[in-house]
């Protein structure tokens, strides 16, 4: 199931691609749910024991860093991320920059300054 497998791309008839996969597993695959389920859960109760909100949804996760301050927000969002790349590398796998959001939730009215404060408060954290 995992080896010697190959995607190709085509259009109509005509074959524009093989490549062969070397890491993951099939989509909608019986196993790769529960390989996924077995990865993701201990990563959640991670984050969890360390007092952070985190959910998994199918095969994604959503994680909640709550505060008054956002350069405090930004750090540990920062921390949190750190800890999920280090996860992710000791069992091969990477985070998705491109399929990456952060969504800032707030009660402030003026929007505009939340965001110059954001991108300030983020270059800050890298």
């Amino acid at each position: 199931m995992l080896s010697c497998r190959s995607a190709t791309a085509s259009l109509g008839n005509v074959e524009l691609r093989v490549v062969a996969l070397l890491k993951g597993f099939p989509q909608g695959g019986v196993l790769s749910a529960l390989v996924w389920i077995l990865i993701a859960d201990s990563l959640l109760t991670q984050l969890n024991g360390c007092r952070y909100d985190s959910q998994g949804y199918a095969d994604d996760f959503s994680i909640l860093a709550a505060g008054f301050d956002l350069g405090t927000v930004c750090s540990v969002m920062q921390t949190i991320l750190f800890k999920v790349q280090r996860r992710c590398e000791r069992h091969d796998l990477s985070v998705n920059p491109t399929k990456t959001e952060m969504v800032l939730f707030t009660h402030k009215r003026k929007l505009k300054k939340t965001s110059e404060l954001l991108v300030s408060s983020a270059r800050s954290c890298l």
